[in-house]
């Protein structure tokens, strides 16, 4: 259901403020009490002594103004700058000077403005002297109030009486034709009847009698509402329906062969582009989950290695050990591969050593052995030449031992003379 606003405007002391109230109350609305406000501003003039006739004064006493509605167990209350001023607004010495305040222009735009901001969401009854002809011109319901002056003035005083407040009929009716004739005749808003707006006259009329009247009309008004939401939106689907349906669709021209050959060379290279990106995203990606499954597994095993230091304390070695052991090893390996190549060179050499050894032997060998040899010859030859009576024992030859050579000075040699 979609909520309105109700305006209910008319002259002073018709009930406008019971009547809203309580149609709020049977709605679920919001209420605002528009003269209350005027009351406040009126009540703060008042009691900062703020010069009417100087409009910088006002601008800046406006400026100083807060105005808001609380729903409370004794009902609707009135709050100025944070202050309770519900009772103080409604007496006498704020009536009778609230009419030339709602008066000034800049007030009445100040007020108009906050108004507005209150009602904009809707699902609110607004009741005052301007609301249903400048506040919201355009509300959905608009109700105007209206009674005899006796009546009104009986209304008033019983009110007032009821609060504790001691005042006579007579200045009640005064104060009423007077704040009538400054609301119809002021130049800003003046109090009138909206064209729309139903007449009311409540003289003889008690508050369920015009409750039940207001209440039948804010019905009626809802579901008339409702129904021209749900026309419109079913207006508004036909016409576009009726838009797509008119709307002739382009003719498509033939187009010739080789137009057509060309578009299906185009799509097939697009299709085979797509075909290529598609391929080459999806090698990248495996590549990465690839990478990733990698560095996953690099990551699980150093987890589990630092574990498995951390849970032997003598085995935790450090960076810095760790360099130094991989050092020593390099180093062990260096001496090694040295080792074995000096005992290469070392074999080579004795082998070239022996090699030469015995080739000097086996030349002194077959050298002793020739000098055997000659020594036999002779010995054969001297036993053939020598007489038989000589038989002198020839002793073996002692083999001399190896003196170390030393060179004898050279002596001038000498002739020997034959003794023939």
């Amino acid at each position: 259901m979609k909520k309105i606003i109700i305006t209910i405007d008319g002259h002073s002391a018709c009930g406008k403020s019971t009547l809203a109230k309580a149609l709020a109350q049977e709605l679920d609305y919001g209420y605002i009490d528009t003269g209350a406000m005027y009351r406040a501003v009126t009540y703060f003039f008042l009691e900062n002594r703020v010069n009417i006739q100087k409009t910088a004064e006002i601008e800046r006493a406006l400026t100083k103004i807060n105005i808001t509605f609380k729903n409370t167990v004794a009902g609707n209350r009135t709050f100025l700058n944070g202050r309770d001023v519900e009772d103080v607004i409604r007496k006498m010495f704020v009536s009778k000077n609230v009419s030339h305040v709602s008066a000034i222009s800049t007030v009445r735009r100040m007020v108009v403005r906050q108004q507005q901001e209150m009602g904009r969401k809707k699902g609110i009854v607004m009741e005052g002297r301007d609301i249903g002809t400048v506040v919201f011109p355009k509300a959905e319901l608009k109700i105007f109030l209206t009674a005899d002056e006796e009546v009104r003035t009986q209304r008033r005083f019983d009110e007032l009486k009821k609060k504790g407040h001691q005042v006579s009929a007579n200045s009640i009716k005064a104060n009423l034709r007077e704040r009538d004739l400054i609301d119809s005749t002021r130049k800003d808003s003046p109090l009138k009847k909206a064209k729309e707006a139903v007449l009311i006259d409540n003289t003889n009329l008690n508050q369920k009698e015009q409750l039940l009247m207001t209440w039948a009309l804010a019905k009626e008004r809802i579901r008339q509402v409702n129904i021209e939401k749900t026309k419109q939106k079913n207006q508004s689907q036909k016409n576009q329906n009726q838009k797509t349906k008119s709307s002739p669709k382009p003719k498509q021209t033939p187009t010739p062969r080789n137009q057509k050959t060309n578009q299906n060379q185009k799509q097939k290279q697009n299709q085979n582009q797509k075909t290529k990106t598609n391929s080459k995203t999806k090698k990248t990606s495996a590549t990465r989950n690839q990478k990733n499954q990698n560095q996953n597994q690099k990551q699980k095993t150093n987890q589990k290695q630092n574990q498995k230091t951390k849970s032997n304390p003598k085995t935790k070695q450090t960076p810095a050990t760790r360099n130094q052991k991989v050092a020593q090893k390099n180093q062990k390996q260096k001496q090694n591969q040295k080792t074995k190549t000096n005992s290469k060179t070392k074999q080579t050499s004795a082998t070239r050593n022996q090699k030469v050894a015995d080739k000097n032997t086996a030349q002194k060998n077959q050298k002793a052995t020739a000098q055997t040899s000659k020594k036999t010859t002779t010995s054969a030859r001297s036993k053939k030449t020598a007489p038989k009576n000589i038989s002198k024992k020839v002793k073996p030859e002692t083999p001399k031992k190896a003196t170390p050579t030393t060179r004898k000075k050279a002596t001038p040699k000498t002739k020997k003379k034959d003794n023939k």
